[in-house]
């Protein structure tokens, strides 16, 4: 099944010797306690009665300032976590949906998300299409020309190849998405170059927002495959200077090496101690099928890295959605980010987590993608980024304030903490 591809294939394993794999393992369970225990460390250093000290985190490091919060309050006064998927791990209740990463990246397809309205229907229509070649070798050599795939040994020659393709090709869709900033910029391609304003917009708006198109391909199928490749031509062809698109070869791991380096090291933490459910049905979404199989996961983790994940272990930890007891967080997520379904806001907050009077608020960035309020201010910044920074900005205040206040009471006259 596609299932058993993607876990032969689509993951690349770094080739260690088993006790190199060993030791790896050990320190990758050690990562997120690591992480937490040096800022605890550096934090433990500063008087606590003099200085006030707030996390800031954006991403897997959102994640992380959340929880230096909640496992140290005595020495952290505040956070701020911008696009941090603390809400997508076994053990929640309720529980996760693993559907909710790939039901962010269709938002983005949509006029909702800023699309042409044909572009969520064209998707759906063209992955529908790819998979359907795979069940004879005529319909496995067709899709090479429509989806400028290069030829020899890296064009496709059997079901399992259409598989493996039909997620090299999802994978474009999914950075784009993370990646939908309004402004060009390098982030998603770790520094190595430069995606348009709105990625993924730009991808949409080539064939894929044609209107006429879903008849056009009853006359010429190959017409819905080139909305696949166009998407690929944004996010791997970003140098503009790709003749074809090797994605056996040069182009498998991702559009440039540090993207490649970056996803097999995130394979990694996910197989250790992120074990987040993932899922995609082709219904609610615009891929196809790709239920969530625990069983199936875990065996991949064994097989390409040599690890069992800790299925429960950040619910656990971390408390998951229980953080009733935590204060002074401020939790931001972008509108267009696929992960901010899987994070704190108040459309996810179902046991009432967020209050004002503890210091839990949520903000929303409506034309914003992953932790877009972390990035530099610039002239062309939107309102809505604007506003986010400020309400951060009035909350890591306010927390200052409390401090030194409650500092203060605390303290004689001359200067002795009084119990």
């Amino acid at each position: 099944g596609l299932g058993d591809v993607y876990k032969r294939q689509h993951v690349k394993r770094v080739d260690l010797p088993r006790m190199a794999r060993e030791t790896l393992h050990e320190r990758a369970l050690e990562r997120s306690r690591k992480s937490s225990g040096d800022a605890r460390g550096r934090a433990a250093k500063i008087d606590p009665e003099s200085v006030a000290v707030v996390a800031f985190g954006g991403s897997y490091g959102g994640m992380l300032a959340t929880w230096f919060r909640a496992k140290y309050p005595h020495l952290v006064d505040g956070a701020v976590a911008g696009s941090a998927p603390i809400w997508s791990f076994i053990g929640e209740s309720p529980p996760v949906d693993p559907n909710a990463f790939a039901l962010g990246v269709s938002f983005d397809a949509t006029a909702w998300g800023g699309s042409p309205p044909a572009c969520e229907g064209n998707v759906r229509r063209a992955f529908a299409e790819l998979l359907s070649r795979a069940s004879s070798g005529r319909g496995v050599a067709s899709v090479a020309e429509p989806l400028r795939l290069c030829g020899g040994s890296s064009a496709p020659r059997d079901a399992d190849d259409i598989a493996r393709l039909a997620y090299w090709l999802q994978d474009a869709f999914d950075y784009l998405a993370m990646g939908n900033f309004p402004y060009p910029d390098s982030y998603i391609l770790m520094g190595d170059g430069t995606l348009p304003a709105f990625p993924f917009r730009a991808a949409c708006e080539k064939s894929a927002g044609d209107p006429r198109l879903a008849r056009e391909t009853r006359r010429d199928p190959d017409a819905s495959l080139r909305v696949l490749a166009d998407f690929a031509d944004v996010y791997y062809n970003y140098t503009r200077a790709l003749p074809c698109f090797d994605f056996k070869g040069s182009d498998a791991g991702g559009p440039n090496a540090a993207s490649a380096a970056d996803s097999s090291l995130w394979d990694w933490q996910f197989c250790t101690e992120m074990f987040m459910p993932t899922a995609r049905d082709g219904v609610r979404d615009i891929f196809f099928s790709q239920p969530w199989n625990e069983t199936r996961a875990r065996r991949r983790c064994l097989e390409t890295w040599g690890v069992e994940p800790r299925s429960r272990w950040a619910d656990t930890t971390f408390g998951g959605r229980r953080l009733f007891a935590l204060s002074n967080v401020v939790w931001s997520n972008g509108a267009l980010d696929p992960w901010s379904r899987l994070g704190v806001n108040r459309d996810t907050d179902f046991l009432g987590v967020l209050d004002s009077r503890r210091g839990l608020a949520a903000v929303s960035i409506p034309n914003g993608a992953h932790h877009l309020d972390f990035f530099w201010s610039r002239d062309d910044d939107d309102e809505d980024v604007r506003r986010a920074r400020t309400e951060e900005t009035a909350l890591v205040r306010r927390w200052i304030q409390e401090k030194h206040a409650a500092v203060g009471a605390r303290k004689g006259r001359n200067g002795v903490v009084v119990a």
